[in-house]
């Protein structure tokens, strides 16, 4: 059995995460509200495996106990509840609560569904370098034919976000994707080198 049929589900769920980003729906004008959105749903199809799942379930007190990271963001994400307290907006406070909430279930789906599965990270290492290749592409194509009929370049730079809606979140999300890029690229002969880096950071820290 090779490693994406062994890992079917895991690796359809995180890919999903990664190629939310290059979805936009045409005139729209919240660009995050979507992606919150599909990032909700992503995050239920995620929980639902892990919980429903019997050897995944058994995993997750594992994960807790080897991960300082997960332990980090579960406190802050704690914390940032009862702040809302002694908040002078409550009711800002609460939607920021509120929008905080995909991103620590994201963060607990992405840990436990890594958890001794790291392997997979070289198939997400390659869904990584194809959506930036995508992205990059995509963004380029849009300059110079903006360029071919005369339209500003300064205007045209600033105008191109991705379906992120925002210039310095879409070049931000490059520089995050760029070490996964590299060892997607290279991913014959510098692969074990990545898995054991990232096994390390996560689960043995």
């Amino acid at each position: 059995v090779n490693l994406f049929t062994k890992h079917f589900i895991p690796i359809l769920i995180l890919s999903s995460y990664f190629i939310i980003e290059t979805i936009a729906i045409k005139g729209q004008i919240d660009y995050k509200g979507f992606h919150w959105l599909a990032i909700s749903v992503v995050n239920l199809l995620g929980l639902s495996y892990i919980f429903f799942n019997s050897k995944q379930l058994n995993l997750i007190n594992a994960v807790f106990k080897k991960n300082i990271l997960l332990i980090l963001l579960a406190i802050f994400f704690i914390l940032s509840g009862v702040s809302i307290l002694q908040s002078i907006n409550v009711g800002q406070s609460i939607v920021a609560y509120a929008a905080l909430m995909p991103v620590v279930t994201m963060a607990f789906v992405f840990f436990c569904l890594l958890y001794k599965r790291i392997e997979i990270l070289k198939i997400l290492a390659l869904v990584i370098t194809g959506v930036a290749f995508y992205e990059s592409f995509d963004a380029v194509s849009a300059i110079l034919g903006g360029i071919a009929d005369g339209e500003n370049y300064r205007a045209l730079r600033v105008a191109t976000k991705g379906a992120m809606g925002n210039q310095n979140v879409f070049a931000f999300a490059f520089v995050v994707k760029f070490p996964f890029t590299k060892s997607g690229s290279s991913i014959s002969f510098c692969g074990n080198t990545f898995l054991k880096l990232y096994d390390y950071f996560l689960y043995r820290l």
